[in-house]
Formats: C-alpha cells, sequence, structure tokens
C-alpha cells in the first residue's frame, strides 16, 4: 500500500501486467485504465458508467483473463474501461485501475495510513476474521448500511443529521448543496475548488465548519466539505446525502469489514489526530473533551 495526494494505491496484477490500483469504495467492481487495456483484442462491448456529477458516458469494456492482488484471484470476467489521464495528473502516478467493492466484499481491510501497510483477513460466514490475534482493540466501531455497493454512515454537522457514503477514492469531501442553508450560521465558504470524480471537471464552492460528528462518537474539528449536486445517487437508488473521502484514513488505522458492516477507527499519534475529539465524554462546558491520542 502506498498513500498518494491522501488516497490509498495498491499493487496488483491484471492480464500479466504489474502496477497500482486506486483503492475505491465508491465504485462497484474494477475499472481497468484504457490507456493500458484500450487498444487490447479482447475488447467487449461497450458500457455506461456514471461520473459524480450524474453524468452517463458510454465506455468500451475488457475481457480480464486473470487478476491478482494479495490473496484475491479471479479469472476470466468483464470490466469497463475508462479514462483515468486526469486522475493520473492530479496524483502523479501511473494508474492501472480502480479497485472496487466487489474485489474485497468478503474481506477484512486493515488500512495503517502511516505506516503505509494494508493488512487483509479472511473471515467466516459471520465475519469473525479467521486470524483473529492481529490487532489491539479499535478506539471506535462504527457500524454502516450498504447502499448498493457504498457504505453509508451517520453524521451530524450542528444540528443536521446525515446519511454519508465512505468514498476512499474522493480526496475531497462533498454534501448536498441543498442542505447548505441547515449547516450552522458559522459554516463559511473558502473558496471554489475543482472536483468531480476521473470522468468530470467541475468546481464546487468549498465550506468550511467547525466540527463533523460520526456516529456520535467522536468528531473531527475543522472540517471541510465542497456543496456539489448529488441528484445522480437518487437517480440510481442510493440514499446518502454526501460523501466521507479519504480524510477517514488519516487517523492513522482504519479497518472495514462488510461482513459485519463495521469500520473500525484507531487514533495515532499524528498531525491530523490533533483534530479528533471524542464525544463520549464531556468537559465543563458540555462541549466534547479532547483526549490524548493512541499509538
Amino acid at each position: 500500500m502506498k498513500v498518494i495526494d491522501k488516497l490509498v494505491v495498491v499493487e496488483a496484477t491484471v492480464n500479466g501486467l504489474d502496477g497500482y490500483f486506486l483503492f475505491d469504495t465508491g465504485i462497484g467492481g474494477l475499472a481497468l485504465n484504457e490507456r493500458y487495456f484500450g487498444n487490447e483484442d479482447n475488447l467487449e462491448k461497450f458500457c455506461k458508467v456514471t461520473d459524480i456529477n450524474g453524468n452517463r458516458k458510454k465506455v468500451a469494456g475488457c475481457l480480464v483473463s486473470a487478476f491478482q492482488w494479495g490473496g484475491v484471484q479471479r479469472d476470466s470476467f468483464n470490466v469497463p474501461l475508462m479514462d483515468l489521464s486526469q486522475l493520473e495528473k492530479i496524483m502523479e502516478c501511473e494508474l492501472l485501475g480502480l479497485l472496487g467493492w466487489e474485489v474485497y466484499q468478503d474481506l477484512e481491510i486493515i488500512f495503517d495510513y502511516d505506516a503505509e501497510r494494508m493488512t487483509l483477513r479472511k473471515l467466516d460466514a459471520a465475519g469473525t476474521p479467521l486470524n483473529n490475534k492481529l490487532v489491539r482493540s479499535p478506539r471506535h466501531v462504527i457500524p454502516f448500511e450498504m447502499e448498493q455497493h457504498i457504505p453509508v454512515l451517520k453524521a451530524r454537522i450542528g444540528e443536521l443529521v446525515m446519511r454519508l457514503g465512505w468514498d476512499t477514492g474522493a480526496s475531497i469531501n462533498i454534501f448536498n448543496k441543498k442542505l447548505r442553508r441547515q449547516l450552522p450560521k458559522d459554516a463559511r465558504k473558502l473558496m471554489r475548488i475543482p472536483y468531480g470524480g476521473v470522468l468530470s471537471d467541475r468546481k464546487a464552492p468549498f465550506i468550511a465548519v467547525d466540527a463533523i460528528h460520526v456516529d456520535d462518537q467522536f468528531a473531527v474539528m475543522g472540517w471541510r466539505m465542497a456543496a456539489t449536486k448529488i441528484k445522480h445517487f437518487q437517480k440510481r437508488e442510493i440514499n446518502i446525502d454526501g460523501l466521507i473521502g479519504a480524510d477517514l484514513f488519516r487517523f492513522g488505522k482504519v479497518a472495514i469489514n462488510y461482513r459485519r458492516q463495521e469500520i473500525s477507527v484507531w487514533i495515532n499519534d499524528n498531525v491530523f489526530s490533533q483534530r479528533y475529539q471524542t464525544t463520549e465524554r464531556t468537559g465543563p462546558t458540555g462541549k466534547p473533551a479532547a483526549v490524548s491520542s493512541e499509538k
């Protein structure tokens, strides 16, 4: 595992070619970079994909004869081809493709963001890791629901309660711009920033709020997010109010277990964790009290 521009990339092999893939919980499966696979003899019929703005675009498909990542192996399946040139330019990294939910839905994945190390653990039918002697207990265990392929967390900003998908392929956080008036009065616009993922190029207002509370377990102070349209999620019957991006990794160590529908969080001693506050207890003012970070 390697961290580039807050995003996690992993090494995998497809059709005999080794390279980096973006670990992306925001897509349903494997997608390949058309720059590397667009000229192959195994091109399949065209299919449609949807970008973050709801634009439907026709792309070619490719037959994967062999795929290998860690202990995960798959043979003979079709995937879409995508133009990843904009993403590669931003990340300054050549990408063979995107790694989505179907690839790792039966595993528990532990991300050690600071050490740039990933651990894959096989699960039993109940979601219990078969090797369960690996890590200490997490500071927080956050339940999530699934909206199609996207894990969805409960979050709150002031009195505004939202359902936010966790998209590890997003370097920025977004929320439904229609909810902007429900934000606390001290919410402020910082600038307009580019957003939209690999298939679009738009700008949106970048909003700062004092804190976001995740599952009423902990708060992240100084939260920033882009106000965007998300109607394409509703069109696809994905009931969310926005996305939390790669920021959730930055506490140091995070694990996702799709069978248990849980995200575990450990708090490391790093720069980002200085913005962490637990809501498990309160200080003398009734506000969340800061706690020391864990190594």
